[in-house]
């Protein structure tokens, strides 16, 4: 076995277990420079995934499986740990909780490693749940926040009932297929005798209540909004870009080898999940006036996109691995664009700025790289040109298409849900380029009055700026992403 596969699982294990030491060490004025400690040991897992784009290989017999479509995702779950890293060194630069801060967010990094590497459900299931508890405990880590508190035990009571279901629907594979490595069920499942069909349904439906709860999907979306308004901005931008690629990462290798002899079924109720979950999450997210939850309810109609590519990548062939990466695709998009969001909105949050969608305007007078980068992050979500947003969309929107059948009027509704979502991004643009502080709007001829400069720290500018980058560059010059996906995507559906 070539143990070096492993070297970026590893980098980020002992930087989480050698970072409460760390900051166990300093003094508590200087526990904010764990956060240094981390962001350098994310920095090295990145770049030690780098070289291994185009390794192959398995591990453990099978319980970890090492190819493009691992080391891609492994790319998306370390960047956007970098981001909200950076982005915390300022944001909880003053707790004396550092050390612990810091190790849950390498521990968690760690446990969505090792679900995009899972070739077994048993490696699955230890890498979800050790994200799910270091998050868990993220979202409460400010102790007296009371809307901390309870977004934290809304997300800890909903995680742990679908945890159990998730496991409940592992032991049902196993039951039928007799083993619980990834390809082998798919094999067991193809032959299993037609008796065995209902209870194969049964566990499909329980591992997709498993995977729609990490995904935030419709109906299992409840937990989301309040979580993410109520937890840490750091945090939220941590679930939204991270947490939730998880659980497509697990889904789309689960539901595409090992339960693709029942892709008859789980295409429809995941084809009505999509349309719902992508109409639930604009129309909902039209009527909100904090702009935390407005974003928790994109990211629900977000869900919805995906889950169009996952219903296409059935079809396998060329459709299928087109639509799975068009999906990987906007993952990545996904992952820079909306984590960059969360982040715009913890700076604003520092920088005393309300929560309200009416407390940003005339922000591009009082913080103008918040102001532009969240401009660029918006655009991009709601998929407009020239932006990464747009081209993964797209992507989808043609695999859609070129499927044919029922899935075109998922292309449609893709379509017309975005065009809904324009409204709600739009009215944030607005307030921050069109309108005052304080409301009104700039009559013709008249001079911008004089505003508070606000300072806006170089721990948040950093990240926000390289997220804005990595949207424009995937919307200008996206060949290079595109052929990672599809290379991704090959490793699933070859």
């Amino acid at each position: 076995m070539n143990y070096a596969l492993l070297l970026p699982e590893v980098i980020v294990l002992l930087g989480a277990l050698y970072a409460p030491l760390l900051a166990f060490r300093m003094k508590e004025q200087d526990r904010y420079l764990v956060g240094y400690w981390a962001v350098g040991t994310l920095l090295l897992a990145l770049a030690a995934c780098l070289p291994l784009l185009n390794d192959t290989g398995t591990l453990f017999n099978g319980f970890l499986i090492i190819d493009a479509y691992a080391m891609l995702f492994k790319l998306v779950f370390l960047a956007v740990a970098v981001l909200t890293a950076t982005a915390s060194i300022t944001y909880v630069r003053k707790d004396p909780n550092n050390g612990e801060y810091y190790t849950l967010i390498l521990f968690a990094t760690l446990g969505m490693m090792l679900v995009a590497s899972a070739g077994d459900l048993i490696t699955l299931y230890v890498g979800i749940e050790l994200a799910g508890i270091s998050t868990y405990a993220l979202a409460a880590f400010r102790k007296t926040d009371k809307r901390s508190t309870e977004a934290a035990m809304k997300y800890f009571i909903s995680g742990a009932f679908f945890s159990a279901m998730l496991l409940f629907g592992i032991s049902l594979v196993y039951g039928i297929a007799g083993s619980t490595n990834i390809a082998a069920v798919a094999g067991m499942m193809a032959s299993a005798d037609v008796t065995f069909v209902p209870f194969a349904l049964v566990a499909m439906l329980f591992l997709m209540a498993g995977f729609g709860f990490k995904m935030a999907a419709v109906p299992f979306q409840m937990w989301a909004p309040d979580t993410y308004e109520g937890a840490p901005d750091t945090i939220s931008a941590f679930l939204a870009a991270g947490s939730k690629k998880m659980a497509f990462a697990a889904a789309f290798r689960v539901f595409l080898v090992s339960l693709i002899v029942l892709r008859a079924e789980w295409t429809v109720i995941l084809g009505l999940m999509a349309v719902v979950s992508m109409t639930f999450g604009n129309v909902v997210a039209l009527a909100q006036k904090n702009i935390k939850r407005m974003l928790a309810y994109s990211s629900i109609a977000q869900a919805g996109y995906l889950l169009v590519g996952l219903v296409v990548a059935a079809q396998l062939g060329a459709v299928g691995q087109l639509g799975l990466a068009s999906s990987i695709l906007h993952i990545f998009v996904h992952a820079f664009m909306k984590g960059g969001a969360f982040i715009a909105v913890a700076c604003a949050s520092y920088m005393m700025v309300g929560d309200k969608v009416e407390d940003y305007m005339g922000l591009s007078k009082r913080a103008p790289v918040t102001a532009l980068t969240m401009m660029v992050f918006l655009i991009s979500l709601a998929g407009i040109v020239p932006l990464g947003g747009y081209v993964s969309k797209l992507f989808i929107l043609i695999a859609a298409f070129k499927a044919g059948g029922w899935m075109v009027f998922l292309g449609i509704m893709l379509v017309l849900n975005s065009l809904v979502s324009m409204y709600y991004y739009g009215r944030v643009i607005k307030n921050m380029y069109f309108q005052l502080p304080g409301g009104g709007f700039l009559e013709h001829g008249q001079h911008p009055p004089e505003v508070e400069r606000l300072e806006e720290p170089l721990g948040f500018v950093i990240p926000l700026v390289a997220a804005a980058a990595v949207v424009m560059l995937i919307g200008i010059y996206p060949v290079p992403f595109i052929e990672m996906a599809q290379a991704a995507a090959a490793a699933i559906i070859p």
